[in-house]
């Protein structure tokens, strides 16, 4: 089993986790890595072809992949370690997870972990 250190862990590969690390990155902090269960990072938006995204954060009106896109792109830019295929599978103590990945096991001790693992759209009929 590997071991890893960084100083900021986030457990998704959303908008809210790529924001997240790239605010940490611009504010100094050196390793950040992000993980993301899915095979490409970009959170929901990916699957939304509807435009209406980006508006507060971009100042731009784009569809939900151009959004997840752009989040990816920026993250990359700044520096962002992005994991994807990867999943969070055990705390094993206040700042170490088991994360399961097709390269196999690793633990990752971070200093700080934050968790942005979002929320899914449901239809009315589903929340009801």
């Amino acid at each position: 089993m590997r071991r890893t250190e960084v100083d900021a862990l986030i457990v998704g590969g959303g908008p809210a986790g790529l924001a997240a690390a790239i605010e940490l990155r611009k504010n100094g902090v050196k390793n950040v890595r992000v993980i993301e269960r899915e095979k490409d990072a970009g959170g929901v938006p990916r699957h939304s072809f509807h435009p209406g995204y980006g508006l507060r954060d971009f100042k731009q009106f784009l569809s939900g992949p151009r959004y997840a896109k752009k989040y990816v792109d920026a993250a990359v830019a700044a520096g962002v370690q992005i994991s994807t295929s990867s999943t969070a599978t055990t705390w094993i103590s206040e700042y170490e997870l088991e994360v399961t990945a097709p390269s196999g096991l690793e633990v990752i001790s971070a200093r700080a972990i934050i968790l942005a693992t979002g929320a899914r759209e449901r239809a009315r009929a589903a929340r009801a």
